[in-house]
């Protein structure tokens, strides 16, 4: 995912966190694959020592955003449908996601379309089940836990709301994806949106549940599979950044 931000303090920083984010479980994922042999011991202890690193650099990170207050250092004064759907690109949509009084809304726009619903679920449910799919991606266990396929599938039904928002989502190019709550802490990527890739892959681990098939995630539709994801602070922001001119810098 890259970040979209008009807010040049802000963006290296939510890019570094994003790159952490993808890089720590495929670390977990190389040291597993190294399994307990003596051969590679070496090997593993090195990558291990790199993953350990990157985890403390990803909890002082998150820790300088929150109390510098850079989350919020941006232009979130309120901007039109219209003019967000001009900004748009023609295979794209802008997925932003509300709190209010206890429950969490979506909207999903497009050039041609925006929609506003509320998500069937309150706060702390919704909560919980960002929890647990982020602890099965980032959980600090000598052995790669088993990847919440089916929660992350209900995640994914549960905030891309109706059919219509939900198969705009499906078949993007380019989301651009303006989180807010308990999706702020997860990307938006992890989501599986091909519900019959997830029906395929419980079968065959209700066969075979060696760890090397479990952990085979290969054929799931994840959101990240089919389009291109970007993160944006907010509308204004999304819209600021599209309004710059662009840079011919070859360095």
């Amino acid at each position: 995912q890259s970040v979209v931000s008009a807010d040049a303090g802000s963006a290296p920083l939510l890019r570094e966190r994003a790159d952490l984010n993808r890089e720590i479980p495929a670390l977990r994922y190389q040291i597993e694959a190294l399994g307990n042999s003596d051969a590679n011991s070496a090997e593993r202890q090195q990558l291990t020592s790199v993953r350990d690193a990157k985890l403390k650099r990803l909890e002082a990170l998150s820790e300088q955003l929150v109390s510098s207050g850079k989350l919020n250092a941006v232009d979130d004064t309120p901007v039109t449908i219209d003019k967000l759907q001009k900004t748009l690109l023609a295979d794209e949509v802008y997925f932003k996601l509300i709190e209010v009084r206890g429950y969490s809304y979506g909207m999903v726009v497009s050039r041609d379309k925006a929609r506003i619903y509320r998500i069937d679920a309150n706060l702390t449910a919704l909560t919980a089940l960002v929890n647990t799919v982020r602890a099965s991606i980032r959980e600090n266990a000598a052995e790669l836990p088993v990847f919440e396929v089916a929660r992350s599938a209900s995640l994914f039904q549960l905030i891309a709301g109706p059919d219509d928002t939900r198969k705009q989502l499906q078949t993007a190019k380019q989301i651009v994806f303006d989180p807010s709550g308990p999706m702020s802490i997860l990307p938006l990527g992890v989501l599986i949106a091909d519900r019959d890739s997830v029906i395929n892959y419980l079968q065959k681990t209700r066969r075979v549940q060696t760890r090397d098939v479990l952990n085979d995630y290969s054929k799931l539709g994840f959101l990240a599979k089919q389009a291109e994801i970007a993160t944006a602070l907010s509308p204004r922001s999304f819209i600021d950044v599209r309004g710059l001119k662009q840079s011919y810098c070859t360095r």
